[in-house]
This record gives structure tokens, C-alpha cells and sequence, in this order.
């Protein structure tokens, strides 16, 4: 215990420092890795998780620049699967790093012949990339690492497919996923109704073990439904998989309330499309319930969810006529996207950007203008920054909010938003009318006012922001975390952002 102490509080010490000092308190932190990398090894994660960068940041850098041992490699693979800890943006970072080693690593072995323990720790490296690759925003390389990570799998089912196929059924249903990211939409829909086919006839032949792969996989079914716009199968497979998740928390709350809240947030999202505005009303507010305790214990890993349930739940209240309850919760959400666009403006600015539409939305709506304007103000210039890094994604968006704001846009949302939900284009029209009644000032003096009243983060981002993911309404697909490790860490039963 003195051993974790000493070398926990000292790697936590000299993160602060770093985060006060910036590139002389990283100095020591490279130091550190460079000459007693070994005995950090089973506390850094707990570091990362806890304080955030600059900790992964440098370790990462480490990892690519200096040779490690395998040994090391694997001990900190396992830690970054473990629950809850894959949700912190540093982690996640440092996790695709530490992936890509063990995998290079893995095939840099001379393979013997007929080696299944090598071709299964493949593919469930494969897997993990592919889940590390879309957890940092890189769609197509996710893509590429779920389609190989399939066909290992497919392989190794053809010679045990007793041992394999939930992981073969996992293995389709991580494609669907990816391949809707990219708007492959029908691809992804075969993909996704293939892994629920198969972990039926697994929860028939076993119950226990296989009702939480059936649950993922009914999840990620109805969002992918839902893209296509099949509401009345999403909402009905939304459920399914609620219902599951509840029997799954009840037998082990601490693993099973975060799959459950995100299961409820989802429903929660089908019964508001649905136009089940009462039904949408009680879940997300239970979302709300189940994230705010999450966040209390793990806030670096829960609050951003917390921040998603209280918008959705500020939309359903705002479709049911109750404005004033939806702007306290879109305040509440943003001050939590504040906090995370400033420590990490790359990966938080498109959500930051986001909820400021949202708030200015609801202070429109409760006829405050001055206010509603310095919030779409705000956002735009959040995307306007964006562009900068990212100006085929962000420029159409940025133009649209700009012309909205100064109300001379008669074309509605950018192309680019068209497919958007409800709430975009009724966003844009708070813009545009806010913008008409201010008389369009879009001047100098507003903005730094805007800047200090809404926290303008600075830097570009690196991170795809999802139009679809309008204010509340933001699709959380299911995977499980860390069953890609089959043949590298004991199996364990778990849920992953």
C-alpha cells in the first residue's frame, strides 16, 4: 500500500504541476517515464483517469517514442478496459496508443501453424482498435479494424463455433455501429440484424451467459433503425434492450446502472420521436437520475453523459410546452460542456458549440433576446474555430449560423444540417428570428461580451461533430468493454461507452 501511495500521490503531484506549469511541469513527467517507467506502470492509469492531461498525453508520447516491454504493454491494455475508465477522453487517447504496440508486437511473432490463441488475440485486437479508432473520431480507420476483425473471427468460427460465435455475433454488431457512423446505413442495419439473429439463439442455449450480448446488440439495432428512419422497430427494440439492462442492474448494480442509463436515455430518445412525450418525460428524467449519481462518483467519466440526459430531458419538456424547466437544465448541461471545452477544446468545442445553440434556443423562446443572441453569437464563433481545423465539415454549418444570425438567411439550415432532427431546424430559426428582431448586430462589442459570459474556449478541434447529434438527442451506441481481450485478459462482463 505505501509502494501505490508514494508513486500514485507523486505522478498525481506532478500532474498538477504540469497543469499549472504547462511544458516545464510535462519536463518532469517525461523524466520520470524515461527513468522509472516500470514502477508507474500499475498506478498511471488510476492517474489518468483521476487528473485528466497532461499524464496520458505524455505517456502516449513515451509509448511511440521508446521501445517497452510487452509485459508493461498488457498491463496497461487491461487497465484501460476497465469499467468506467474507457470513458475519459486521456484514456481513450492513451488506449489506441498502447493498442496499436500490442498488435504490432503480436504480428511482428513468427505465427506457428495452426495458432488459434494468436488469430483470437487478432481479432479482439482488431476489435479494440476499431473501438479506440471511433472513440477518437478516426471513422473510417474504425471501419477497416471492425471489417478485419470480423473476418478473423468468421474464421475462427468455421473451426470451433461453439467457443466463437458470441464473439462472432459481438463482431457484427461493432460493424454496424461503425458502418452507421459513416452513413452506411443499410450496410450497417444487415450487419446489426445479423449479431441480434445470433446472440438469440446464444440466450436460448444460455441464458445468463449470453442476455447481455443480446442486449447490446437490440440497442444498437434500434439506433441504427432510427437512422433509417423505421421509428415504430427502433422504439420496439429499444425497449427489448431496456427491459434487459433492467434484469442485467438489477443482479449487479455496480457493473449493470451505467448500461441501464444509457439504455434508458436512448429510449428515452425513441419515445420523444415517437411523439410519446409523457413516456419520454419519465425516462429521461430517470436518465437525469442515473447519470447525476454516476457523475458524483466518477466525474471525469460520467458528467459529459449527465450533460446529454439533462439536454435530452430539457427537449422533451420543451416539446411538451414547459420552457422554463428546459432552459434550468440546458444551463446546467452547458456549464458542464464549459468545463470540458476548457480543458480539452479539441475533442469538447463541437458539444460546447452545441449547447450554446440550445441555451440561446431556449432564452429565445422566453423572450430574452439580448441574451439569445450573445449565446448564438458564441456558438459561432466555437464553430467558426472549428473551420479553421476542419472546413469541410464545419464551413457550411458556420456559414448557416452566421447568415441565421444576422437574419437575412431565407433557405432554412445548410445543406449539410437538412437530414437533422427537429430541433436543428428549430434552432436555426431562433437564430434567424433573434437575429431579425436585434436587427442583425453582429458587432465587435458583442463578442467579447459573448467570450465572457459564456466561456469562449480557444484552439481548433480535431473531433467530427455529428449533426444528427442535435441537443438531447445524441445517439450512445453500446459495446462491451473490454470483451475484445478474449486470449489476453480474463473475460469479464462489463459495458464501454
Amino acid at each position: 500500500m505505501l509502494i501505490r501511495e508514494t508513486t500514485y500521490e507523486g505522478l498525481t503531484r506532478l500532474t498538477r504541476i504540469a497543469q499549472d506549469q504547462g511544458d516545464a511541469g510535462e519536463d518532469w513527467l517525461r523524466r520520470v517515464f524515461e527513468r522509472r517507467f516500470g514502477p508507474t506502470v500499475k498506478w498511471v492509469i488510476d492517474v489518468v483517469e483521476e487528473t485528466g492531461d497532461p499524464i496520458g498525453r505524455v505517456l502516449a508520447q513515451h509509448l511511440v517514442e521508446t521501445q517497452v516491454s510487452d509485459e508493461s504493454i498488457l498491463r496497461l491494455l487491461g487497465r484501460c478496459h476497465q469499467p468506467g475508465v474507457s470513458r475519459v477522453v486521456p484514456v481513450r487517447e492513451l488506449a489506441l496508443v498502447v493498442t496499436q504496440k500490442a498488435r504490432a508486437s503480436l504480428l511482428s511473432a513468427i505465427p506457428e501453424a495452426g495458432d488459434s490463441a494468436r488469430e483470437e488475440a487478432l481479432a479482439g485486437l482488431d476489435g479494440n482498435l476499431s473501438h479506440w479508432f471511433s472513440a477518437v473520431g478516426q471513422r473510417d480507420e474504425a471501419v477497416r479494424m471492425a471489417e478485419e476483425a470480423l473476418a478473423r473471427w468468421r474464421r475462427l468460427v468455421t473451426a470451433d463455433p461453439e467457443r466463437y460465435r458470441a464473439a462472432l455475433a459481438r463482431a457484427f454488431d461493432r460493424l454496424g455501429q461503425r458502418l452507421d457512423a459513416v452513413g452506411r446505413f443499410e450496410a450497417a442495419h444487415q450487419a446489426c440484424r445479423e449479431a441480434v439473429e445470433l446472440s438469440r439463439r446464444l440466450v436460448l442455449e444460455n441464458p445468463a451467459e449470453n442476455r447481455s450480448i443480446l442486449a447490446q446488440c437490440l440497442a444498437n439495432l434500434s439506433l441504427i433503425l432510427r437512422s433509417l428512419e423505421r421509428r415504430r422497430e427502433s422504439l420496439e427494440k429499444a425497449r427489448e434492450a431496456t427491459d434487459l439492462y433492467r434484469e442485467l442492474a438489477a443482479r449487479t448494480p455496480k457493473v449493470g446502472r451505467p448500461d441501464l442509463a444509457r439504455a434508458v436515455h436512448n429510449l428515452a430518445s425513441h419515445q420523444m420521436r415517437a411523439g410519446q412525450l409523457n413516456e419520454a418525460l419519465a425516462s429521461a428524467g430517470e436518465a437525469v437520475q442515473l447519470r447525476r449519481s454516476l457523475a458524483a462518483d466518477r466525474p471525469l467519466a460520467y458528467q459529459t453523459d449527465l450533460a446529454s440526459s439533462l439536454e435530452l430531458l430539457a427537449e422533451v419538456q420543451h416539446r411538451r410546452g414547459h420552457d422554463h424547466e428546459a432552459f434550468a437544465g440546458t444551463r446546467e448541461a452547458l456549464t458542464i460542456r464549459q468545463s470540458f471545452a476548457e480543458a480539452r477544446p479539441d475533442v469538447f468545442g463541437p458539444e460546447l458549440a452545441r449547447s450554446l445553440d440550445a441555451l440561446g434556443s431556449r432564452l429565445s423562446r422566453l423572450g430574452q433576446l439580448v441574451e439569445a443572441h450573445k449565446m448564438f453569437v458564441a456558438s459561432a464563433e466555437v464553430r467558426r474555430r472549428l473551420a479553421e481545423d476542419r472546413p469541410r465539415i464545419f464551413n457550411p454549418e458556420c456559414g448557416a449560423d452566421l447568415r441565421g444570425l444576422v437574419g437575412r438567411d431565407e433557405n432554412g439550415p445548410s445543406a449539410s444540417c437538412s437530414a437533422a432532427p427537429r430541433a436543428n431546424d428549430e434552432q436555426f430559426e431562433d437564430r434567424r428570428r433573434t437575429g431579425r428582431v436585434l436587427g442583425g448586430a453582429l458587432s465587435d462589442p458583442v463578442l467579447p461580451e459573448a467570450r465572457m459570459n459564456v466561456g469562449l474556449v480557444s484552439g481548433p478541434a480535431q473531433r467530427t461533430f455529428d449533426l444528427d447529434g442535435v441537443v438531447g438527442d445524441s445517439p450512445a451506441f453500446f459495446s462491451r468493454d473490454g470483451d475484445e481481450l478474449e486470449g489476453i485478459v480474463a473475460r469479464r462482463e462489463g459495458v464501454d461507452p
